[in-house]
């Protein structure tokens, strides 16, 4: 199977999601700053779920992105809760 133009975008977008998803975990982790805006914190120290949010938008678009992260918001409330 050959990867395009697209497939690329589209892997691209997932890997993004898990890291986002990855910034709520369930059990005890260890967060750092975040390594690309230095303010907010990350897990291990990767990029924030601020910083991910925009990256995941550069690709989906805004709309989608901020709609995406407030799920995984409300989800993992329900799963830590």
């Amino acid at each position: 199977m050959l990867i395009d133009a697209n497939n690329k975008q589209a892997i691209k977008a997932i890997e993004i999601a898990i890291k986002i998803i990855e910034n709520y975990p369930v059990f005890s982790t260890t967060f750092l700053v975040c390594s690309e805006c230095k303010n907010n914190p990350a897990k291990g120290g990767m990029h924030c779920k601020d910083c991910l949010e925009e990256d995941l938008a550069e690709i989906v678009g805004y709309e989608k992105a901020k709609e995406f992260h407030e799920n995984v918001k409300i989800i993992s409330k329900r799963v830590v809760n």
